[in-house]
């Protein structure tokens, strides 16, 4: 009986050991990480698209959508510097986050000057670089445009399913606020807004 108390107290302990350094090894893997991310983040730039962008667009787009946009909206709105100028007081504007010529996602949204409401329409980022802070970081930057250009507002739809995409919004401190029955066919939209 003393001995096997004796070998439970060892094995606890060995385990308590080894938990300790399973933390000490975490901690390192997250400091790891983050610094990784932070190199990676200080090369990325978002900037207007251009037309050597359009091919991996496209791909993004069919590859993160059911239903994609067609490839001529996009190209309406690349040769137009990325504002494409619907009538006197609504514009279309689109940014994209790249490393260098590789296109990493983008953001496409709607202000209505004389309504001041911005309607994000399209955002995207490819599957492989998601989780890394890049859907919050440009995401963040069409919201700080929009306040910086005197909107008031912003709202967009998502599916009610996309629950990655709907915890983005949240986190940026949207809202829900409605939904919309059969939005996209046999599911319903959520609607998020946010007031600046």
């Amino acid at each position: 009986m003393h001995i096997a108390q004796n070998q439970y107290q060892s094995i606890q302990h060995s385990v308590h050991s080894v938990v300790i350094r399973l933390n000490r090894m975490m901690d390192k893997l997250r400091e790891f990480d983050i610094s990784r991310r932070n190199i990676f983040m200080t090369d990325l730039d978002i900037r207007q698209p251009v037309i050597d962008d359009l091919v991996q667009i496209i791909e993004i787009e069919k590859n993160c959508f059911p239903i994609p946009w067609s490839q001529e909206i996009f190209l309406r709105i690349t040769i137009t510097k990325g504002r494409f100028q619907v009538d006197d007081d609504v514009f279309i504007i689109m940014k994209v986050l790249a490393r260098q010529s590789y296109v990493i996602g983008y953001v496409i949204w709607e202000e209505s000057v004389y309504e001041e409401h911005g309607h994000i329409l399209n955002l995207a980022i490819r599957e492989d670089e998601r989780c890394r802070g890049n859907g919050s970081l440009i995401l963040n930057h069409a919201l700080n445009r929009m306040r910086d250009a005197g909107m008031r507002t912003c709202e967009l739809e998502v599916r009610e399913s996309n629950q990655e995409a709907r915890s983005l919004y949240s986190r940026a401190g949207m809202v829900a606020v409605d939904r919309v029955k059969g939005y996209y066919d046999v599911e319903d939209a959520i609607i998020y807004a946010i007031e600046f």
